[in-house]
């Protein structure tokens, strides 16, 4: 899979302070009548830089703000035929929208031409209410083969799979985000995974309390929220630092 960032391009923003002069100044030209054409216009393109500078600072102070809140991402499903966890969309969602679009963010995909043979080229546009956007894309290879190279899947099935790895895998890049408990290749153990999550504090009896009145309210069980949190024989057992997580994801049941 190959990720780019296109160039990023300015929407119509809200003009700040800092552009008033420049605006007053546009203004007072474009009434007189003998105003300097060429004058005018590199003032109308200083504007336009200045507002794109503005933009381009909100929209960094934004995605700091927003990667200092995201937390990881419980890898909540299993694939059998690689025998690791992975963090479904819906998962990443969960615990990823309600705090970008709390920062102004917003997120469009689609698809786009120029993916080598076999691969499909998924586009994102991220866009920030300060006027900023950027276009990121990945060229993801068609899920179409098992482990062992035959066709498992077919060709509506393909697709829609590539496009949902492919929505994930962009939106864990693009806002730097890990999953919970990555193991990448199936490197590591499954017992040492055990021992490390051991060595983590656990939620307090009070968080315990609050994720089995979640559970309650979206009619779900201990049990069923056990099989999609894998690792753990209780929900005391859960560790503190993915608290947030786990509330967020029960809490997208819901909806």
């Amino acid at each position: 899979m190959s990720l780019a960032v296109q160039q990023p391009s300015a929407l119509p923003a809200n003009q700040p302070s800092e552009t008033a002069a420049i605006v007053s100044m546009i203004e007072r030209l474009a009434s007189d009548p003998n105003v300097d054409v060429d004058r005018l216009m590199k003032i109308l393109e200083l504007r336009d830089r200045v507002e794109a500078r503005n933009a381009k600072l909100e929209f960094d102070r934004a995605m700091s703000d927003a990667q200092a809140a995201i937390e990881p991402i419980v890898k909540a499903a299993r694939n059998d035929q690689t025998r690791s966890n992975y963090a479904r969309l819906e998962d990443v969602n969960a615990g990823l929208m309600p705090v970008i679009t709390s920062r102004g963010f917003s997120v469009s995909f689609g698809m786009a031409e120029g993916a080598p043979e076999g691969h499909y080229r998924i586009t994102m546009d991220l866009a920030h209410v300060g006027g900023h956007r950027e276009r990121k894309f990945a060229d993801i290879p068609t899920d179409r083969a098992g482990l062992k190279g035959n066709d498992n899947k077919t060709l509506t099935h393909a697709f829609g799979s590539t496009i949902s790895y492919g929505r994930r895998y962009i939106l864990l890049m693009a806002f730097n985000i890990s999953t919970f408990d990555d193991v990448d290749g199936n490197r590591q153990r499954r017992e040492p995974e055990r021992v490390e999550r051991q060595s983590v504090q656990a939620i307090t009896p009070e968080q315990a309390q609050r994720i089995r009145a979640l559970l309650a309210e979206v009619g779900r069980t201990e049990a069923q929220l056990l099989a999609r949190v894998k690792g753990f024989a209780s929900i005391d057992d859960i560790p503190a630092d993915i608290f947030d997580t786990v509330c967020n994801f029960i809490a997208g049941a819901k909806q």
